[in-house]
């Protein structure tokens, strides 16, 4: 007798009662004389028919039992890597009647084709498919699964609030971290020039190399910029924004051909800024504390135009 069906790549066990001697002889020049011989590893070419034959004493008999190698099923594994960060990570297999699968971060299944709904980049490495057929062999394939980082997409603006109608300010933001852009406006590219009427929030969504996506938003608060005057003799407009900030402003004003100096004071008269406006120098980073100021430009020692400022 042998313990068979068998399966490629198993071990063959052939078995008798006891006698005296044995003699075992099978395909493949196969012989023994042990009482119950294996042979590992089986192949295709080792299935047919083993004969024994034994002797007790002077008695002599023999028999014959047939050996079933059954192929390895061929197990077929795919799935649709690469993905991003946050997508889903499909499995197919087929080739078994009953399917196991194992991977990383304790990874496991036992649905055929299964599914990680939420992607990380923990999930990125091989993953085996172990499949069983209707004979009860089992065979294994390996397939690698990439999950790509999402993009760190920016959207940055050099200030966060600008000065309304009638002193309609315009500004640029700029976005990075991807190869592609698309912004809530519809414009596409990595900058965008606006000028809101209201607040608005900008928003951008990058794309990288990858076909990852992420997005990135930023704020643009509409000051009426208050307390706003004119320079009378030279009908220049005079703006400050943001206004309110936290001590870094820019100042505009149209046409002005000259420079005149920058002087800030406090709400009991006390100087503490000065500088020079030109058409080079119109930011002014301050450094000032939060409170209430007034801003002077002045021009051959004369205050041509003022404005409240407020820092926070």
């Amino acid at each position: 007798a042998n313990t068979g069906p068998f399966c490629v790549g198993t071990t063959i066990n052939l078995m008798c009662p006891s006698a005296t001697s044995y003699t075992w002889s099978g395909p493949g020049g196969f012989t023994s004389n042990l009482q119950n011989p294996t042979i590992a590893n089986a192949t295709m070419t080792m299935s047919g028919f083993y004969t024994i034959i034994v002797s007790v004493g002077s008695c002599t008999t023999m028999a014959t039992t047939t050996v079933s190698i059954n192929a390895l099923p061929t197990p077929v594994s795919s799935n649709n890597s690469p993905v991003c960060v946050g997508q889903s990570i499909n499995f197919t297999g087929s080739g078994g009647t009953t399917y196991t699968w194992t991977g990383p971060s304790s990874f496991n299944s036992n649905t055929q084709s299964p599914t990680i709904g939420v992607s990380s980049l923990s999930n990125s490495g091989n993953y085996t498919l172990s499949v069983t057929d209707a004979n009860g062999c089992m065979n294994f394939v390996n397939s690698s699964v990439t999950v790509n980082p999402l993009p760190t997409v920016t959207a940055t603006s050099p200030s966060s609030v600008i000065c309304g109608a009638p002193f309609q300010q315009t500004i640029t933001i700029t976005s990075g971290g991807a190869s592609t852009y698309t912004w809530n406006t519809s414009a596409t590219g990595n900058t965008i020039s606006v000028s809101p009427s209201v607040t608005t929030t900008y928003s951008v969504t990058g794309t990288d190399a990858n076909g990852c996506v992420n997005t990135a938003s930023v704020n643009i608060t509409v000051s009426a910029c208050t307390g706003m005057q004119q320079f009378g003799v030279l009908s220049s407009e005079f703006v400050v924004y943001p206004n309110p900030n936290d001590g870094d402003f820019t100042i505009s004003v149209t046409g002005l051909n000259k420079t005149p100096a920058v002087e800030i004071y406090n709400t009991i008269g006390k100087l503490v800024y000065k500088d020079v406006l030109t058409a080079e120098k119109n930011t002014f980073i301050t450094n000032l504390a939060a409170g209430i100021y007034f801003i002077n430009i002045i021009e051959n020692g004369k205050v041509i135009a003022t404005q409240k400022l407020i820092c926070k």
